[in-house]
């Protein structure tokens, strides 16, 4: 389990993933826009120019696809903190013409070792499986908070009038909360997919993305900025502020898919851990050592197993004036001065 740990956090830590440029991104730009420790919506942001922005995946680019988000993924600084890996060094795109950066496939790394095949193919795994944790989670909150909505009930109350009886008012209800969630859990999973986090566990309406409980008023506001935009993301956002509130982005949720992974097939995550390594190795024109050999894994020591018998030799019990006592017999025989010793040791 301590290995297993450790390669899920060098993982993480030292390759990339789908949706690491853009939570690099937002983690600067969050702690850029407020004090440490200041409780405040997870959505609200600096832009590059200092001032206040609200971020959703409909307007993310503003922020993302900008010169100035570019340069600081560049920026080998020591005080730009959030584009860094373990070993301080920048985690980026393989570009012979900047030399910066040293992930080959950067953005895919990760979802190929939990994988193993195409870029896309991977990336629709993760996706699949993001989506339907997402809606494990929400089914519980959800079903509780909408189930006896005032709107839902009368929704539910007329379609039982108007068929007769013959459409169960429960019915109705199970749809619309189906309904609910399932639009629920695909825009956590596009907030997700932005390098945006998402509260784990929604404990009531208003931290829904979907939010029924909203004013008659204020909804059909949030309608019509929706129908005006042509943005699902425009019909409003949760206030969910950063103390008090456990949420979790696209990397945690696929630290844990990892962790998971390498339990259940150790031999698997492991090769391709080493598969990852071995290509930036091989394709980092940088490390003149491996340029005509190439960089092989196999080859690279990085650990040791001991795994010795050492035998003492006896000195008192040999001199003569044991004798009297016996000691002879202690010579007969190595076991009491023996000492096995294994130890692994890895780095």
């Amino acid at each position: 389990m301590r290995d297993d740990l450790y390669v899920t956090d060098y993982a993480m830590n030292m390759l990339s993933y789908d949706t690491h440029y853009m939570e690099t991104v937002y983690d600067k730009l969050f702690a850029d826009g407020g004090t440490v420790g200041e409780d405040r919506n997870i959505y609200s942001i600096a832009d590059w120019n200092g001032g206040e922005f609200n971020i959703q995946p409909g307007n993310a680019d503003q922020v993302f696809d900008v010169d100035s988000a570019t340069a600081y993924m560049k920026d080998e600084k020591t005080t730009a903190v959030h584009n860094k890996s373990m070993t301080n060094k920048v985690i980026g795109a393989m570009e012979e013409d900047s030399g910066v950066g040293y992930n080959w496939a950067y953005g895919n790394e990760v979802e190929y070792i939990l994988s193993g095949s195409t870029n896309d193919t991977n990336r629709g795994r993760v996706d699949t499986i993001l989506y339907f944790t997402r809606l494990a989670f929400n089914m519980a909150p959800t079903y509780s908070e909408y189930w006896n909505e005032n709107w839902v009930r009368g929704v539910a109350q007329a379609a039982f009038a108007a068929s007769g009886g013959l459409i169960p008012i429960s019915l109705t209800k199970f749809i619309i909360c189906t309904a609910v969630l399932a639009l629920e859990s695909y825009v956590d999973e596009q907030y997700l997919l932005a390098g945006l986090p998402v509260k784990l566990i929604k404990s009531d309406a208003s931290e829904f993305f979907i939010n029924l409980s909203t004013d008659p008023e204020d909804l059909e506001k949030n309608i019509k900025n929706k129908a005006e935009s042509d943005n699902v993301f425009e019909a409003g956002q949760p206030e969910v502020t950063s103390k008090g509130s456990f949420v979790l982005s696209y990397s945690d949720y696929l630290s844990f898919a990892f962790l998971l992974g390498i339990t259940l097939n150790k031999d698997n995550i492991y090769v391709r851990t080493a598969d990852v390594v071995q290509a930036n190795m091989t394709h980092n024109g940088k490390v003149d050592q491996y340029e005509e050999t190439g960089f092989q894994m196999s080859k690279a020591l990085t650990y040791y197993t001991i795994d010795t018998s050492v035998r003492v030799k006896p000195m008192m019990v040999a001199l003569p004036y044991g004798k009297p006592y016996g000691t002879d017999s202690l010579l007969d025989t190595d076991v009491w001065n023996t000492f096995t010793y294994k130890t692994v040791e890895g780095y």
